[in-house]
C-alpha cells in the first residue's frame, strides 16, 4: 500500500530493533511529501533521538481505518530535519509498499485492571483489560456472546486512580479460548488517541523502574 495513505495528524509508530531489544516511538504526523513524512520531533532526555546506527531494524505503522488494518513500512530511513526551515523534525524516507497487518505487532503492556465493554445497541458487559499498546487492546472476556471478529465497541477502563480514563472505540480481530475456559479477544484501536501512547509509555516506565529496584 502507497505511502499516501500517511495524512498530517495521523499517529505513527517508529519501532527499532537491536539484537532482541526492542523500542517504539509513537509520534505525530506534520506533512506529507512524495517519498517522505515529517513528523514531531523524538526525543531523549532533551535530545533528539539518532535513528541512524548500525545494526537496528527500523519500520513504521499506521492505522489505516477505511481497512481496519495497521499497515507497516520497513524499507525506510529517518533523519533529523527542518520542516519548512524553521521546526526541527524527524524525515521519514519511505521505499516500497507498505503491508497490511490484521495483528498487533508492537510492544504490548500487561495491566490486568477491570473495564467494560460496549458493543453498538447492547449493554456494557465487564471485561479485564489484560494489555494495551498504542494502537490495540488485549481483553479477557467470560463469555463470547456478542464478541465476534470484525465487530466493534467501545471498551472503559481507568487506571492510576483516575489519571488515566479511557473510552476507546475498537475494532475486534482476534479471538482464542484460553486453557481456562476464557476468551482472550484482540482488538485493534480506532484512531488511537496520544494519550494512549502517554499511558503505554507511563506503565513501560513505571515496570522499568520497578525492575531496577528504583
Amino acid at each position: 500500500m502507497d505511502h499516501s495513505i500517511i495524512e498530517a495528524g495521523n499517529t505513527l509508530l517508529i519501532q527499532v530493533k537491536r539484537g532482541e531489544n526492542e523500542t517504539e516511538f509513537p509520534t505525530t504526523v506534520v506533512d506529507r511529501f512524495d517519498n517522505s513524512v515529517v513528523v514531531e520531533p523524538i526525543l531523549y532526555e532533551g535530545k533528539m533521538v539518532n535513528f541512524n546506527i548500525a545494526g537496528i531494524n527500523k519500520r513504521i505503522s499506521i492505522f489505516h481505518e477505511p481497512i481496519g488494518k495497521m499497515v507497516v513500512w520497513k524499507d525506510i530511513e529517518i533523519k533529523a530535519g527542518y520542516y519548512k526551515k524553521k521546526k526541527l523534525c524527524h524525515v521519514v524516507y519511505i521505499n516500497g509498499e507498505g503491508e497490511e497487518v490484521n495483528r498487533r505487532r508492537d510492544y504490548r503492556q500487561y495491566v490486568g485492571i477491570e473495564g467494560k465493554a460496549e458493543h453498538f445497541g447492547a449493554e456494557r458487559v465487564g471485561v479485564i483489560v489484560r494489555d494495551v499498546s498504542n494502537n490495540g487492546l488485549g481483553l479477557i472476556v467470560e463469555n463470547v456472546a456478542g464478541f465476534e471478529n470484525g465487530r466493534r465497541m467501545i471498551v472503559y477502563f481507568t487506571d492510576e486512580n483516575g489519571k488515566y480514563r479511557f473510552s476507546l472505540e475498537c475494532k475486534q480481530v482476534r479471538t482464542r479460548v484460553l486453557a481456562n475456559g476464557r476468551i482472550e479477544v484482540g482488538c485493534i484501536v480506532v484512531n488511537p488517541p496520544q494519550a494512549l501512547s502517554q499511558y503505554v509509555a507511563f506503565k513501560q516506565l513505571a515496570e522499568k523502574r520497578r525492575m531496577m529496584g528504583d
